[in-house]
């Protein structure tokens, strides 16, 4: 784990050209650069945010949570199974079991 946890560092310092922003850090701007997401996965996330009920925050935490995810695993884009841990994650800060998020067809 500690391989992996340090190569996706390495894949955000490459992408921020300086190791003192992170996923974590990262702004609005940031954000919607490195965080980009299909229409369909869009708008399956939003779904699930207003669902919960839970904060414009929290949206923007859960991407970069996502990205995260997506940096352990080398850097690829985001997927929706990314998305859907980084909501799970915020369902166990909040004390809940999490719920099974499903993708929302159009």
């Amino acid at each position: 784990m500690a391989k992996r946890v340090a190569a996706a560092r390495a894949i955000q310092q490459r992408r921020f050209g300086t190791s003192l922003i992170t996923n974590a850090t990262m702004g609005p701007k940031r954000l919607e650069r490195f965080c980009r997401l299909t229409d369909q996965m869009a708008k399956t996330f939003e779904t699930h945010i207003e669902g919960l009920g839970l904060s414009s925050r929290v949206h923007a935490k859960s991407l970069a949570i996502a990205r995260t995810i997506a940096d352990l695993d080398g850097g690829r884009p985001i997927n929706q199974n990314d998305l859907n841990e980084a909501l799970s994650f915020r369902q166990l800060d909040q004390g809940q079991a999490p719920k099974p998020l499903r993708e929302v067809h159009s």
